[in-house]
C-alpha cells in the first residue's frame, strides 16, 4: 500500500497539473497520462470510508480473493474481526456493519499491494476498466475561469443511475476550477444505441451487423470543454445530493440546479 501511495497519491498533483499544463498549452494528452490521474481519483475512492458501499458494490469480490505471495498470505490473513477493533460509533457514523467494514480493509489491501507481472492488482483492475480494445471510453475535463467545482466527502459523483445498467460513469474534482468525468461501456451495436439514441433507427433500418462494428471501433476519447455552464450546475448539484455528510467549496457562492 505504501508503495503505491508513493507512486500515485504523492504524485496527483503533479499528474493532475500535467494534464491542466497540456490543456492550455492545447497540447496532446497520452492515454496513459489519463490512465494515471484516473488511478489516483479511484484509489482516494477506494480508501474513502464514506464511500465504502459503492466500493464493494463495484469491487467487492477482491475481498474474497488470497494473495499467492506467502508474506502478503500471511498479512491478509491478519485482516479479521479479532485484530482489528472498530468502535460502534464509528460504524454507525459510516453507516456500516463490522462485516462490510473488514470486508474492505481486505478490498484495499489486495487491490494496492498484490503485485502482479505487470504491477499490482490495483493497476491491472484499472487497465481493464479502461481497455481501448474492447470499450468506448469518453473523458471530459471541464474548467471554469471563475465558477466553483464542488467537492465531496465521497470524492466521487456518480453518474451511473442516470445511464444504461451497463454503463459506468463517474466524475471527481481536479481543483476548484476544474473537474473530471469519465463514461466507460462496452463497444456493442446496442450500448452505441443507447448512447446515441438518434442512430438507432439508421442501424435497426440497415439491419446492420457486427461486422459493422469495424466502422465503429473502440476508442477513447477526451473532450476539453471550457465555462460549460449547464455541465457545472449537474455536476455541482450531484455532489450536494450524492454527499456522505458534507461537501466543500473555495467560496460561498457555487452554481446549482434551479
Amino acid at each position: 500500500i505504501i508503495l503505491a501511495r508513493i507512486k500515485y497519491e504523492v504524485n496527483i498533483e503533479v499528474f493532475t497539473n500535467k494534464i491542466l499544463n497540456k490543456i492550455d498549452k492545447n497540447e496532446a494528452i497520452t492515454i496513459e497520462e489519463i490512465k494515471d490521474l484516473i488511478f489516483c481519483k479511484m484509489m482516494n475512492f477506494i480508501r474513502n470510508p464514506f464511500s465504502i458501499e459503492k466500493c464493494l458494490n463495484i469491487f467487492g469480490s477482491l475481498s474474497t480473493v488470497s494473495p499467492t505471495d506467502t508474506h502478503a498470505l500471511r498479512e491478509f490473513r491478519k485482516i479479521k474481526k479479532e485484530n482489528i477493533h472498530v468502535s460502534p460509533d464509528v460504524l454507525a457514523q459510516l453507516n456500516i456493519t463490522e462485516d462490510k467494514y473488514i470486508q474492505w480493509l481486505k478490498m484495499i489491501f489486495n487491490f494496492f499491494s498484490v503485485k502482479m507481472p505487470t504491477g499490482y492488482l490495483g493497476e491491472e483492475i484499472i487497465d481493464a476498466i479502461l481497455d481501448i480494445d474492447k470499450k468506448r471510453i469518453y473523458v471530459g475535463i471541464h474548467t471554469y475561469d471563475q465558477e466553483i467545482c464542488l467537492l465531496s466527502d465521497r470524492s466521487f459523483v456518480d453518474y451511473g443511475p442516470a445511464l444504461p445498467n451497463n454503463f459506468f460513469c463517474f466524475a471527481f474534482n481536479l481543483n476548484k476550477n476544474t473537474f473530471l468525468s469519465f463514461m466507460i461501456f462496452e463497444n456493442t451495436l446496442e450500448n452505441i444505441k443507447l448512447f446515441c439514441p438518434e442512430m438507432a433507427p439508421v442501424i435497426d433500418d440497415r439491419n446492420l451487423t457486427i461486422d459493422v462494428m469495424s466502422l465503429l471501433p473502440p476508442r477513447i476519447e477526451l473532450v476539453v470543454s471550457k465555462n460549460n455552464i449547464e455541465a457545472l450546475r449537474g455536476y455541482n448539484t450531484q455532489v450536494v445530493y450524492q454527499c456522505h455528510n458534507h461537501f466543500f467549496s473555495a467560496s460561498t457562492s457555487f452554481l446549482l440546479n434551479n
